[in-house]
């Protein structure tokens, strides 16, 4: 018998509501904002994002407390999917990212921060997005065993992005965005990156 042990919870979630889509509009909005401002900086990558500025909170900035209460009701639901008692949930950070035709993030992680929950919330998705692509941090597909095309051991996991959809993971898991070649020059996809603490 084999077992696979020892795996990690990723939270997704796709929200297709009204509610949903005037939010996800209105990071839209500040995004173009803060780009044709001049707020936006690049960060290992192509990419144009709020991270890096003087900016610490993009959502705090343009009082977007919608988007706000959306990450944090949907960390609680992560945590008590996984059955964890805590006592708060605080955003630590956000910042606002956007991907033009042939831009990327490189590799990177949130950090090895105990208690740290991170994730995107995706607010425009053009057709034919690049994926973000997660990377095990289990070192087993190095070993000897697992060097082969073995489907079922894989070293990386593509996730695809998609408007209203969230996605959360702990701050260690490595990824990165891959470049978007198959968008058409004048489209943008966006999203909300966010740390989270969770207070036991």
């Amino acid at each position: 018998m084999i077992n696979n042990w020892f795996s990690i919870p990723i939270y997704h979630k796709d929200y297709f509501d009204s509610h949903t889509m005037s939010i996800c509009n209105s990071v839209n909005k500040c995004f173009d904002l803060m780009e044709s401002n001049n707020e936006l900086v690049n960060f290992n990558g192509t990419s144009k994002l709020s991270y890096g500025t003087q900016t610490k909170s993009a959502l705090t900035k343009y009082n977007l407390i919608d988007v706000q209460e959306f990450i944090i009701q949907n960390v609680k639901e992560y945590l008590n999917l996984m059955q964890i008692i805590y006592s708060s949930v605080e955003i630590l950070e956000d910042w606002l990212i956007g991907y033009k035709q042939n831009q990327n993030q490189g590799l990177h992680d949130h950090g090895y921060v105990d208690n740290i929950i991170s994730g995107a919330f995706y607010t425009s998705v053009p057709d034919n997005s690049g994926p973000i692509t997660f990377i095990s941090p289990n070192p087993y597909y190095q070993h000897v065993l697992f060097k082969s095309d073995n489907n079922q051991y894989q070293d990386s996991i593509n996730y695809f992005p998609k408007k209203g959809r969230i996605v959360m993971f702990p701050s260690f898991i490595k990824h990165i965005v891959n470049s978007n070649t198959q968008i058409l020059i004048n489209e943008k996809r966006i999203a909300v990156s966010f740390n989270v603490a969770v207070h036991m």
